[in-house]
């Protein structure tokens, strides 16, 4: 028998000031975070749902961009700050679940992001819409602003200026200048992943349900140079010419600004690719992570998912020519039960909790 691959992978993120180190977050069963120290060829999971408000449900995370060993959770239920040490790895919630009186239910904390080095400014947006502030790199946060448009889903800060971020909301992205506390929509389109070129602050790419949008004056204008819906955007740190989005339909890559785009998907076993993340000093070293969630389709429909064959992390060193499968460490770790077919062994079924629901194998669960 074989272990059963990790799931849904909801972000990566490499570390700024030490490229080596490279985190992940996977959400269903509350798989937690884990760590790659080189630089996403092995990983070890470093945070579980320990309960009692620990992280459960992760939807964003951002490392610190001066110590590699810091990362901001958002979560189902909080903000989380995690600090791995030698010693072990400890959390702490640092903005605890508001409840909302109409819901009677915890808010959702969806995205946080760090701002420029040295800043000590981070991010967060929640269900409410409310955009909370740090001034201490995560320590302690205030409400600065909100967005009457509901929550957003995605959050980008300028890496050269901490008054400048955006919002991506389900029903457009939206632009502050002053730290959070006014917004102007500048795209009416809904932004489930943003990106912001590095050393080019007016580059902004924008991915959602209608495809990418890709705006070079700082979100004023924007235009659609993907028509297909994307699950993410990133841009190179090392080169604002070369692009990438993840896919229903694998790694899309431009090489050319985000102008034109090339499926890029050699050797991903997987469909959906959900999340990347771009080697901050390499454009060719790309890390990939599959996502179970496909747009809906008929039974028997191309792209249709049936089996976790294939589920998990993809690495290229070459750009998106060619991809391999990462992470053999990468498990699902919330199996709880298994049980054989007594008239033929060959069939096992794997429970899991949460969300993943149950596995059927037919090959003595290999």
């Amino acid at each position: 028998m074989a272990d059963l691959p990790g799931g849904d992978i909801v972000d990566i993120e490499f570390a700024p000031s030490s490229p080596n180190v490279v985190y992940l977050a996977s959400e269903p069963n509350a798989m937690g975070i884990w760590r790659s120290d080189d630089a996403g060829d092995t990983w070890r999971q470093v945070l579980a749902d320990y309960g009692e408000g620990g992280p459960a449900h992760i939807h964003d995370m951002a490392v610190s961009p001066d110590n590699p060993d810091v990362v901001l959770v958002a979560d189902a239920h909080s903000l989380i700050k995690i600090v791995v040490a030698e010693r072990g790895v400890e959390w702490t919630i640092v903005y605890p679940a508001t409840t909302d009186e109409n819901l009677e239910q915890a808010v959702t904390v969806f995205a946080v992001d760090f701002g420029p080095s040295m800043s000590g400014v981070a991010y967060a947006v929640d269900g409410l819409g409310n955009i909370l502030k740090s001034y201490d790199g995560g320590d302690t946060w205030q409400a600065v602003g909100r967005l009457e448009v509901g929550f957003g889903v995605s959050l980008a800060v300028d890496p050269g200026d901490p008054d400048t971020l955006y919002v991506g909301t389900g029903t457009g992205v939206f632009k502050s200048t002053d730290g959070g506390q006014n917004w102007q929509q500048v795209l009416p389109e809904g932004g489930m992943d943003l990106a912001i070129a590095p050393g080019a602050p007016d580059l902004v790419f924008a991915a959602g349900d209608s495809g990418i949008f890709k705006s070079t004056d700082g979100g004023e204008t924007w235009r659609r140079t993907m028509d297909r819906h994307a699950n993410s955007v990133q841009v190179a740190p090392s080169s604002p010419r070369a692009v990438y989005a993840g896919t229903s339909e694998g790694v899309l890559k431009s090489s050319d600004g985000g102008e034109t785009w090339v499926n890029r998907s050699m050797g991903i076993e997987y469909p959906s690719v959900g999340i990347l993340a771009v080697h901050p000093g390499e454009q060719n070293t790309v890390i990939a992570g599959s996502s179970p969630g496909l747009p809906e389709k008929k039974p028997g429909e191309p792209g249709k998912l049936d089996s976790t064959q294939g589920e998990g992390i993809y690495k290229t060193f070459d750009g998106a020519l060619t991809w391999v499968r990462k992470g053999s460490e990468f498990i699902d770790v919330d199996v709880v039960d298994v049980a054989v077919d007594p008239s033929n062994p060959n069939v096992v079924y794997a429970g899991t909790r949460c969300s993943r629901g149950v596995y059927r194998a037919e090959d003595g669960g290999a």
